[in-house]
């Protein structure tokens, strides 16, 4: 039988990405998996003021939480274990990774339904991990 015992779940806080999450509390039950939740905050940029450079880096980590809370709660409620890591961008590069660091047996994410092409063109984080990642990919639509 194929193994489940990690699941890497990339988020951004759209709703295909929620509804990604909450299909992957089935397969986690399922298969008794831990699941690792992976945000990539927006870059950062330099900016000649300390002072800005820190108000605004923690409002991107303030957002983060916030967003991050509605995910720990579908895990929360499904009782699946799951734990958190939130990387450097670019995100893509992030995601394989992390994936390949942490062993995972699945990469369950969610997509914008772009066609392949548009994917392509407009660097779409799901197609670069699709042709990426050294492991299974599932795609949530």
């Amino acid at each position: 039988m194929w193994k489940l015992d990690k699941i890497l779940m990339p988020v951004d806080g759209s709703e295909y990405s929620l509804k990604a999450a909450k299909f992957s509390t089935s397969c986690a039950k399922q298969f008794d998996s831990t699941v690792i939740i992976l945000h990539c905050h927006k870059p950062d940029f330099c900016y000649a003021n300390d002072k800005d450079y820190e108000a605004i880096h923690a409002r991107i980590e303030d957002k983060a939480e916030v967003m991050l809370d509605r995910y720990r709660e579908i895990y929360d409620k499904a009782g699946v274990k799951h734990w958190e890591i939130i990387p450097n961008p670019p995100a893509a590069q992030a995601i394989v990774e992390v994936a390949d660091k942490e062993a995972v047996d699945l990469i369950i994410m969610g997509t914008h339904g772009r066609t392949d092409l548009q994917g392509l063109l407009l660097g779409s984080v799901t197609h670069k991990v699709l042709h990426l990642a050294h492991c299974p990919v599932m795609v949530i639509r």
